[in-house]
């Protein structure tokens, strides 16, 4: 139920009471929810509270204002994690070994669950997009965008939607700020490294084979990925910091 708010913080008020509504009456994305002049009456505040309230929200990802219709729940994303973890790189430069040990763990854990799951359509889809990043290895923009497409459908794979953001939030937000840089700066001999680490777990992705999914996915990692990390950090982070990140 929608209550009366207090004069303090009202966007503020507004803004949690109506994220109470959405989960009280179980709105599913794509449902709108009511008018403003509606909100405005039930909660006690102005229309320009609910405003206010309604783009905090849309914000934080929660409600999508479209014009002419008005607020529509939204299907979670990972917009938010993205920005985080952008922002803290941005920061914080050596926060990309932070970012980078959660991703070995949870690119590991994605390619176990993804041997486990994986239908032929999915392995279909993965051998595509492993032939395409093929065909482009000598285009570094191109290759980029395929690498994160790739890891972001092991991820889909598993079908569970945390690892699926997760991944998916970490891959967007390295792409410019390690794989985009560094990839033109890479030999051939090493970009057919990573093209063989890729090939490698798409392999044991499509025998189902667990274990051999989780060493290949690591051994990805620490004959590819890592190698790419010197480039990205800043010179006040030392080799033997990129060395205690644990691929296995």
């Amino acid at each position: 139920m929608l209550t009366k708010l207090s004069r303090e913080t009202l966007a503020e008020q507004a803004a949690q009471n109506l994220i109470a509504f959405i989960e009280s009456q179980d709105l599913k994305p794509g449902k709108l929810l009511p008018p403003e002049y509606q909100l405005a009456a039930d909660l006690g505040v102005s229309r320009p509270i609910i405003r206010e309230a309604l783009k905090s929200l849309e914000g934080k990802g929660i409600v999508e204002v479209v014009s002419g219709k008005g607020a529509m729940v939204k299907l979670p994303n990972s917009q938010p994690l993205q920005i985080f973890f952008q922002r803290t790189m941005r920061i914080q430069r050596e926060a990309i070994i932070d970012v980078m040990e959660l991703r070995i763990g949870v690119e590991v854990q994605s390619a176990a669950l993804a041997a486990q799951r994986r239908t032929p359509d999915d392995i279909a889809r993965l051998r595509e997009s492993v032939a395409e990043m093929r065909r482009n290895l000598c285009n570094p923009d191109a290759y980029v965008e395929l690498d994160v497409g790739f890891h972001v459908l092991i991820a889909e794979t598993t079908r569970n939607s945390m690892i699926y953001h997760m991944v998916k939030a970490i891959r967007e937000s390295l792409k410019d700020t390690l794989h985009e840089s560094l990839l033109r700066r890479q030999t051939n001999e090493q970009l057919d490294l990573v093209q063989a680490g890729h090939e490698a777990i798409l392999a044991n992705l499509e025998q189902g084979d667990v274990e051999g999914a989780k060493r290949a996915m690591a051994a990805h990692f620490d004959e590819a990925v890592m190698s790419l990390i010197y480039g990205a950090i800043s010179d006040d982070t030392t080799a033997d910091q990129v060395s205690d990140i644990d691929v296995n």
